[in-house]
């Protein structure tokens, strides 16, 4: 019996190497490491025929037989965070109704005093647990907070704007040991309404003393360093706006006349942007937002320095008033101002972003700014030496200068950088500069050449100054 064709089966039981079985049955120890060889080769080698690859089964228990046993354990701290989610809150509301009632109602000392101690211990105790989320910590920290105001206020006696200054404290304490967020939101809030009553719009503003607003003043300075330490935009935002709402005051109620003002407020934001720049070279926390705030700022304090010695008067320079050199305060501030440009500069020189001659001339050109409000007959003898200048307005259009030059290279940096809030800046300053400049008495052909010359000599020291990275 013939067949005209043959059938023939492939046989594909190809023996496997000892090696291979050697190695994965022999040697039991090696058998992920094998696993994990054979996975990333697959993509460039394929299985020959009737070879398998293995793959481990994993010893965890199937879904049903995990859903199957009842687990007491996870039971158990569902109970425990309900438990301590009830005794947050109850902590929370009674702190509140206990400082309503001790504010409004008539209570013994001693009363409040002890509910006051027994709420705080609570509190703290209770923030320390781990298993609270953020919600309940920062509820917590506002009770811990009311329990020791409503302490302070009735055993102190004392009217609330007198206790602004240390609940504002007592909140950054708070703050600052539990790393919540609501206590100095609290106390920053405190501390505008305070500003309030003390501005100048007020019939009867309140006053402080040399310890009281050197204690302010410190406080104030904390608050921006706990926001650095929070990573909170808020409390950064808020401690920053209470700061410069009451250096506003401090000028304003100090008696010097409006150029000392604008001198001190240049250069005081001039070191904050230099500051943040510093900070910026190492990713900080709030850099962009001190670098913003700061440029703009200073170049608004610039265009109305400007614009007295633009005016052509002697008497808007020289006005009737307090003068600077007279207030220690403004000179203390000034130098520690120039001190942190200096500064901030040798931290960017650290880091290479930075050359010694950017330095020198941008903490000298700073520095000439408040010290021309300070002395100005001194830098008025200096500036009469050169031939043809006249000191009004011819500082003024100095100035001018330097003010477009700044505007053109903040553009510049944006362009570089790609940053759409530096090209703003720039774009705005540059135009306040240009809108400054078209006074009809300024065009005549001497002041032409003052600026064009100053112009020149700023756009050269500033380009040779300006580093070969942006950032």
């Amino acid at each position: 019996m013939t067949f005209k064709k043959r059938i023939s089966a492939v046989n594909d039981n190809k023996p496997v190497a000892k090696e291979s079985l050697r190695e994965s049955y022999i040697r039991p120890y090696r058998q992920e490491r094998h696993v994990l060889k054979a996975a990333g080769n697959r993509r460039n080698a394929k299985l020959q025929p009737g070879h398998m690859l293995w793959q481990p089964v994993s010893n965890v228990a199937s879904s049903a037989e995990t859903t199957s046993k009842p687990d007491n354990k996870s039971l158990e701290t569902r109970q425990q965070k309900g438990f301590l989610r009830m005794l947050c809150l109850a902590l929370f509301f009674a702190s509140l109704f206990g400082l309503f009632g001790a504010l409004l109602a008539e209570a013994s000392n001693l009363s409040i005093s002890a509910i006051a101690a027994f709420g705080s211990l609570c509190a703290a105790a209770s923030l320390t647990l781990k298993q609270l989320n953020w919600r309940l910590r920062e509820f917590l920290s506002v009770s811990l907070l009311s329990f020791l105001s409503m302490s302070a206020v009735m055993l102190s006696g004392l009217d609330l704007p007198s206790l602004t200054i240390p609940f504002a404290l007592l909140a950054l304490a708070v703050s600052f040991l539990t790393r919540t967020r609501l206590p100095a939101v609290i106390g920053l809030f405190g501390l505008i309404a305070l500003a309030y009553l003390a501005s100048p719009m007020e019939i009867a503003p309140l006053r402080f003393n040399e310890l009281q607003g050197s204690v302010l003043t410190a406080t104030l300075l904390f608050f921006i360093g706990l926001s650095h330490r929070l990573q909170s935009r808020s409390v950064m935002f808020l401690s920053m706006m209470s700061a410069y709402v009451w250096a506003a005051i401090w000028l304003f109620n100090s008696g010097i006349n409006y150029t000392g003002i604008a001198g001190f407020a240049f250069i005081a934001m001039a070191a904050q942007y230099k500051l943040g720049k510093a900070g910026l070279d190492d990713d900080a926390f709030g850099s962009k937002a001190l670098i913003l705030s700061g440029w703009l700022i200073a170049f608004a304090a610039f265009l109305v320095l400007q614009w007295g010695f633009l005016s052509g008067e002697n008497n808007t320079v020289l006005s009737v008033g307090k003068r600077p050199q007279t207030s220690m305060p403004w000179i203390i501030g000034s130098a520690c101002a120039v001190a942190c440009i200096l500064v901030a500069g040798m931290t960017r020189h650290a880091k290479k972003m930075q050359s010694w001659a950017s330095i020198t001339i941008s903490t000298v050109a700073l520095a000439f700014v408040p010290f021309s409000v300070f002395r100005p007959d001194l830098s008025a003898s200096w500036l009469s030496t050169i031939p043809n200048f006249d000191y009004i307005p011819g500082l003024g259009l100095i100035f001018a200068a330097c003010g477009l030059t700044a505007a053109i290279i903040m553009i510049i940096n944006g362009l570089r950088l790609n940053r759409q809030t530096y090209i703003s800046m720039g774009l705005i300053g540059l135009g306040a500069q240009i809108v400054l400049l078209l006074q009809p008495d300024l065009l005549n052909f001497e002041n032409i050449i003052v600026f064009s010359s100053a112009l020149t000599v700023v756009f050269i020291a500033s380009f040779f100054t300006l580093p070969s990275k942006a950032k």
